[in-house]
Formats: structure tokens, C-alpha cells, sequence
């Protein structure tokens, strides 16, 4: 029973829509034509649900190619339809390396067209903006050129003159330089001449486009050599410095005024600030990082030793800073030096003072440290040096009395005796004060450099076998009547 129903339901459902449609027949298909003009290939793309005949081909398809304020005849069902392409670049803003502005779509048709590598649908009376330009767009409908002239600084102040070139329809050209107005024209093309900051920027407007142009010619400026020099506490570098300009430029270089033609390379001397700069406008300041002053400082050159009384060490610093070094020297365990010591340098000074680019020597008595400025430096002696001596001479002189082996007195005369030795040594010794010389009547021990007098006794016996056996059995040299006490200095044996 319930299918029965729902064999009813459907039949009845059938039945109505059968005589639904019978009244109403369904419409005839309308006539859709679409086209779409391609600005990158130029080309018009149509395409439509039937049969359209376009330049003596009637299909659904066409390709045609188009080019800007192109006109286009279709007919389709005995009707005619014409359609234009047509489009506007408007240049916002114009130099001759980049672009701005917007694509305008006046026509019937919309356009695809890439930009920027961006694919964008323009509808009719609609646009789109650009910030590079395509190889399709035209170029201004007017063109505009700066050329530079010369260039001439005044201080810190350089001045351009320049030539502007303006050439397309006649119009309202407004040119502009750092945002003041220069001129205003009607009658293109047209050349001005006009002044202007180097570096500022001159802007030429003119049938909705806008040229840019900076105010800027090349300029080169190099340090290709320098030299030092020094004079009292400080020294400075003159540098030889290398300026080219494509234009005529005319300006100082450090304090000097030259002058440069065009594409021509100038030599001119100037002196380098401390940093190695030198400043020449409009370029400003050029330096060379290896030609900046070095501050002061002390570096150890070497150290030497000098033996006397107590160890001297000499330490020759070096500075190789472009500045004098000064700073206090505070000797450690320094004692007050022999008035004899032999050095021609300052000995344990308070303060040590290098000129630039030189070395300065000091001595230091006794020291075991020295501190200069915030630098300590350890010293200490090596072992004490090898000394040998040789008796290069002698003279004799008067006759100073009797002779004495210990309490007894022989038969004889002393006779004084003046050495000189040539002392020879392992290290540096001040043998003035280093040395001791001991012996029987010993005076007069004098150094000068390594040449050593001393003065000492011997003596001539009689013809006197007791006094020869006496002197023998204390143990003197006795050779033909002569006896010879011993002598020593810096602990060397003279044999006479």
C-alpha cells in the first residue's frame, strides 16, 4: 500500500512539470563575445559562443595583432560591433636609468600587461601603476637632458654650471632645482643655462611626466704617495694626491687651490691630517688608513749589561709612534751610582723621553725591575763575566827603602814599579770600580776603558846568599838578585 503511494506522488510531480515546460519552452542562448588586448605581445585576443566574422574569418577564435589606438570591426548575426584598443603610460617620474608612473586604460577592450613581473587585468578607464618600465612602453612624449659643465668650490660650498636640453611638443615645462622653480616654457625645445649646488637635483615637468636629474659629475680623488717628516715633538705626512673629474673642477685640496680640465688627472701636494685624510670638497675627506699617526709608545729595543760595583743594566727603548713619548721611570732597588761609571747615557732617571720614530738609552744602577709608563720590565744580571790581563809595559821609578821579609830585614833596596795591563773580558766591566788590585806596595789602580795602571813594589837584593834563601823561603820569585811579591787584580795573578 505504501508503494503505491509513492508511484502516485511521482507520477504527479512528472505530470506537472510535463505541462510546465510545454507552456514555457526554454530561451534561445544569447551572443557572448569576449576580448582581451594583450600590451606585452600586442596582440587581441577574441573569443565568443558562436561564429563571429573578424577580417574575413568567421570562427569563434581570433588572434589579431593590435597596436595602440587600433580600431576592430566584428560582425556577428548581421549586427556590426567595432572596438578600440587604446591605452596612455603617464610618467610620473623620469631619468635616464629608472621610471615611474601609471598605465591608463582608455579604450573598449581591457589589457593584460605585466609589469614588474606582475601579470595585471586593466579594465576600460582603468589603470595601473609601474615603478620600472617595460620594453613595450613608449618613450615621453618629450625628452630632457642636464649635462654638467663645470664645477668650481668656494670652502665647503661647490657650484655647478650646467646646460638643460628640453625638446618635444610645445607646453608648459616647469623645471625645478632642490625645490625652487627655474623656468617656466611654452615654446620647446629650448636650452638653459642655470647654476646649481653640486649634488642637488633638477626636475623637469612636462606633459605629465617628470624627468629627474642629479647635479652630480663624476669626481675621483686618491692618496697616491706620502713621505714622513718630523720636527720636534710630532711628525706629519705630505701626501701626493690624485684628483680626476669628467668636468672642469676647480677647488682645494688640503688648503691648496687647483685647478683640473676635464678627464685629466691633477697631481697636488698636500699635508695629511692625523687620521690620514685630506679633505677635498665636494668629494670631502680621503684618507689612507696607513698613513695615520701612530700614538707613542716605548718598546724594548734591547738590554745590556754593564759590571761594576753592582750590575748596570742599560735599556735602549725605541718609539715608533709619530708623537714624542714621555712618561716617569720608577727604578726598583736603585742605589745611588759611582760618580766614575762609564756610560754617557742618563743613569736611573725619573723620567724617560723618547722623540718619534727614534730610541732613547738609560742606565740603571742595581736595578732589578724598572716600571716606564704602565710597563714593567724584570732584569736580571747574567753570571758574573771572565776576566784575564796581560802586562802590555812597565816602568820603573825611585827607590822607596828597605826590604822587609816579614819581621826580617835583608840586605836590598824596593824599587817602585808602574804596570800597564790590558784587561780583557767575557762581558762589559767598568774596571775602575769592578776591580780590586792587591800586592806588596800597591798604588795608584787607575782603568780607563780596558787599559788598567797599577803601581807595586819589587826588589833588588845584595849579593847575599842569606838574603836570597831568605826570601825564597817565604816564598818570593827571585830571579838573578830581582825579588818579586805577588800582585793581583780583578783576582788575575800579573806575572811582571
Amino acid at each position: 500500500m505504501r508503494l503505491v503511494k509513492i508511484v502516485i506522488i511521482v507520477a504527479v510531480v512528472l505530470a506537472v512539470l510535463y505541462f510546465v515546460f510545454a507552456a514555457r519552452p526554454p530561451p534561445q542562448k544569447g551572443v557572448v563575445i569576449s576580448a582581451v588586448y594583450n600590451v606585452s605581445d600586442g596582440r587581441l585576443y577574441i573569443a565568443s559562443n558562436t561564429p563571429v566574422f573578424v577580417n574575413g574569418a568567421n570562427a569563434t577564435r581570433h588572434v589579431l595583432p593590435a597596436g595602440n589606438s587600433t580600431h576592430v570591426s566584428m560582425r556577428v548575426a548581421g549586427r556590426e560591433v567595432r572596438v578600440k584598443v587604446e591605452y596612455v603610460v603617464v610618467y610620473t617620474q623620469y631619468t635616464p636609468q629608472s621610471a615611474q608612473g601609471y598605465l591608463q586604460n582608455t579604450g573598449d577592450v581591457p589589457i593584460r600587461a605585466s609589469l614588474g613581473g606582475k601579470t595585471v587585468l586593466i579594465p576600460p578607464g582603468g589603470s595601473a601603476r609601474f615603478t620600472s618600465p617595460e620594453p613595450w612602453m613608449p618613450p615621453p612624449r618629450f625628452s630632457a637632458e642636464a649635462s654638467v659643465k663645470a664645477v668650481e668650490c668656494a670652502g665647503d660650498k661647490c657650484t655647478a654650471r650646467a646646460e638643460l636640453y628640453v625638446s618635444g611638443p610645445s607646453g608648459s615645462v616647469y623645471a625645478y632645482v632642490s625645490g625652487t622653480r627655474l623656468l617656466v616654457s611654452t615654446n620647446a625645445p629650448f636650452v638653459y643655462t642655470f647654476s646649481a649646488d653640486y649634488g642637488s637635483k633638477i626636475t623637469v615637468s612636462a606633459a605629465g611626466s617628470t624627468w629627474i636629474f642629479e647635479i652630480k659629475p663624476r669626481i675621483e680623488v686618491s692618496i697616491a704617495n706620502a713621505s714622513i717628516s718630523c720636527s720636534g715633538d710630532s711628525c706629519s705626512y705630505r701626501a701626493v694626491v690624485r684628483v680626476w673629474s669628467e668636468v672642469d673642477l676647480e677647488t682645494d685640496v688640503g688648503g691648496r687651490r687647483v685647478f683640473t680640465p676635464a678627464n685629466t688627472s691633477l697631481l697636488a701636494t698636500a699635508q695629511l691630517d692625523p687620521l690620514g685624510c685630506v679633505y677635498v670638497p665636494p668629494v670631502g675627506q680621503v684618507c689612507n688608513a696607513k698613513y695615520a699617526l701612530k700614538p707613542p709608545s716605548a718598546e724594548v729595543v734591547a738590554v745590556r749589561w754593564l759590571f761594576s760595583e753592582r750590575p748596570v743594566a742599560i735599556i735602549t727603548l725605541r718609539n715608533p709612534g709619530h708623537y714624542t713619548y714621555a712618561a716617569p721611570a720608577v727604578c726598583i732597588d736603585c742605589t745611588r751610582p759611582p760618580a766614575s761609571l762609564p756610560v754617557d747615557v742618563p743613569v736611573n732617571p725619573r723620567e724617560v723621553r723618547i722623540p718619534p720614530l727614534s730610541s732613547a738609552t738609560y742606565a740603571f744602577y742595581a736595578a732589578t725591575a724598572v716600571v716606564i709608563g704602565n710597563k714593567t720590565i724584570a732584569l736580571t744580571p747574567p753570571p758574573p763575566p771572565k776576566i784575564s790581563a796581560s802586562v802590555a809595559s812597565y816602568t820603573d821609578s825611585a827607590r822607596r827603602g828597605e826590604v822587609y821579609v816579614g819581621q826580617t830585614k835583608i840586605a836590598g833596596v824596593l824599587i817602585e814599579r808602574t804596570y800597564t795591563l790590558a784587561m780583557n773580558a767575557t762581558a762589559a766591566v767598568d774596571y775602575q770600580n769592578y776591580c780590586r788590585a792587591s800586592g806588596y806596595g800597591v798604588s795608584q789602580f787607575r782603568c780607563s776603558g780596558s787599559t788598567c795602571t797599577v803601581t807595586a813594589y819589587y826588589a833588588l837584593i845584595a849579593d847575599d846568599a842569606n838574603a836570597a834563601k831568605a826570601a825564597a823561603g817565604a816564598g818570593l820569585k827571585v830571579v838573578n838578585k830581582t825579588v818579586y811579591f805577588p800582585l793581583e787584580v780583578c783576582g788575575v795573578k800579573i806575572s811582571p
